[in-house]
Formats: structure tokens, sequence, C-alpha cells
């Protein structure tokens, strides 16, 4: 890994103090893109993935979907494994055959693979074709399932920062979840994502505090009164400008020590994530559309309950 005194040296520093950021993070990616070493190059590029997720996920459900920009794929890149995998599921043996755990015949399987996608995309849009083709009731949200499999590759990186950067967001996520599903009486189950640890305790326990004081994360158990405390705030906006208020102090302390690192230069593209989010936010809308699901609950609705709880609950991703 490289260091980078020039760049870094170079930056306006940044304050979570409701000022917008000084560019955006597209605009960081390409000024630091001639900096970089090839394997740091790669790291950046792995937190980045969250936009082409939300495009995968857009593509798939809008084929005149208009990709939002920064991502690394194109939408022909995306459009070739979305038809790819969907031609494998117009023949109904193909999914006999994955019900009964038998790997698909080859000779079905598309051929036009692009290796610079990540191979959770595939998994993703197989497990999707494979829920519309079958007409399942999905419990869990599709942005959901595909952010557990995201968190998942992420952590498989060789990088530390990175692998605590997602555990955190995971972590942080699933408590949330569980605690919101513990209140409204809700299988904990369908809503908590990822497989560590964490995760599962607060799949399986029912001690107040799910056992998360033997769990092997000492921050998170360090931020359980805070998190307690923030499920409880009714102003999703101020929860959710607590919960970044959180993200940032635990930025600073990663990067304390690796001020000229790879790790300051990701630490900084997320900051700027954070200030271009609160930036853009419009809160007048955001209200409408929290009434509106208020609204859908007075008409005893169990399932506009579940999506109260899933919006409320799991705020954005990172």
């Amino acid at each position: 890994m490289g260091r980078y005194h020039y760049l870094i040296t170079g930056l306006p520093e940044l304050f979570f103090d409701g000022a917008g950021p000084p560019f955006t993070p597209m605009e960081f990616r390409e000024l630091s893109a001639e900096y970089l070493t090839k394997e740091d190059a790669y790291l950046l590029d792995v937190l980045i993935l969250e936009i082409d997720n939300k495009n995968l996920i857009g593509q798939m459900q809008h084929h005149d979907y208009d990709l939002l920009e920064g991502g690394k794929f194109t939408y022909e890149e995306m459009d070739v494994l979305i038809s790819g995998v969907q031609a494998e599921f117009a023949d109904t043996s193909s999914i006999q055959q994955e019900e009964d755990n038998e790997p698909f015949d080859s000779n079905n399987r598309f051929k036009n693979r692009n290796k610079r996608l990540p191979a959770y995309f595939e998994s993703f849009v197989r497990m999707y074709m494979k829920s519309v083709v079958r007409k399942e009731e999905i419990a869990m949200m599709w942005e959901d399932r595909l952010s557990a499999m995201y968190y998942d590759y992420a952590m498989q990186t060789a990088n530390d920062f990175i692998t605590a950067w997602f555990s955190l967001n995971l972590n942080i996520k699933n408590v949330f979840s569980a605690l919101t599903c513990r209140k409204y009486r809700l299988d904990r189950a369908k809503y908590i994502v990822g497989n560590n640890e964490v995760a599962e305790k607060l799949r399986m326990s029912d001690a107040p505090d799910f056992e998360l004081n033997e769990a092997p994360d000492e921050t998170l158990y360090e931020l359980w009164p805070v998190l307690c405390s923030l499920c409880d705030e009714p102003d999703i906006f101020r929860r959710q400008m607590e919960t970044d208020l959180i993200r940032w102090k635990w930025l600073d302390e990663q990067t304390f020590f690796n001020e000229f690192d790879i790790e300051s230069i990701m630490a900084y593209w997320l900051k700027l994530e954070i200030l271009e989010y609160w930036s853009e936010l419009d809160r007048e809308k955001g209200e409408e559309a929290f009434g509106q699901i208020i609204e859908s609950m007075q008409l005893s609705s169990h399932h506009a309950l579940e999506e109260f709880v899933l919006i409320t609950a799991t705020g954005k991703d990172y």
C-alpha cells in the first residue's frame, strides 16, 4: 500500500457541521486516481460498489432505468448478466435443479461472463429471478438481501479497515432491526442480515442485550446504550444524523495513526458520502413519505407495519 502525503495535505478538512462537501465523492475519486497504486485503487472501488448495487436493482426492476452516476459498470455490462440469467430461468427445469440442490446443466449457463463484475452480482440476480419465476412471497427487502451479500464480499478483502467498517455498519443495522422487531413482535430472523456472530445472537438470543456482551465486537457493546436510545428516537432524521455522527467519530479513531495511508483516503471518501447525503436530503419529502406510511398503518395493514419497521430500523446503507 502507498502513502499519500502530497494528496492528503492538499485536501480541505471535513467537518460534520451541516455544511456541504467541498466536492463530490466522484470528484474526489477522479482527483485521487492518479495518486493511488493499483492495489489501493481496488480497495476504494470496493466502497464505490454501493452505487453499482443500486444500479443493479434498478436495472433489474426497470428496463429503462437511468444509472446513477459514479458506478464502475455500464448498463450494457449489467444487461448481459441480467439477460443471461433470465434466459437460464426461461427453462423451468433449471429451477427444479436448483430446488433439488443439483448443479445447473453447464449448457444452460450463459457464456458471456464479465469477470469485472463481482461474483455476488450473479448470485443475487439468480436469487431474484428464481423468486420471480416461483412467485415467492418475500419477507426481506431485496435491497437488504443485496446489502448482506455486499457486506460479505467487502469483509473478505485483505484490508482490516474495510472489514471493520462493514462490520460496524452491518452490526448497527442489525441492532436497530432486532430492537424494532422486538418492539413490534415481528420475526427477527426475517430482518437480520449477514452471518457473523453478532447477527446470530440478534436472531437467537432472548436476553435484554441479546448477549452482545459476549460478542467479540467490544465497540458495538460500548455503543449499545446509545443505539437503544436512538432506536426509540421518534424523529427519524435526528436518529439518522446521530448514527452518522457515530460513524464519523469511528472514522476519525480508525485513521488517527494512519494519517497518510489508504485508510485515510477511504475515510475521506466515506465522510464525503455522509456530507453529500445530508446536503441533498429533502426533509419535506422525507416527512411526506413517512406520513404516507403512518396513514397506511392506520388502515390496520400488517404489511404496512412491516414496511414501516424496515424503513425506520435500517436507514441508509454505506
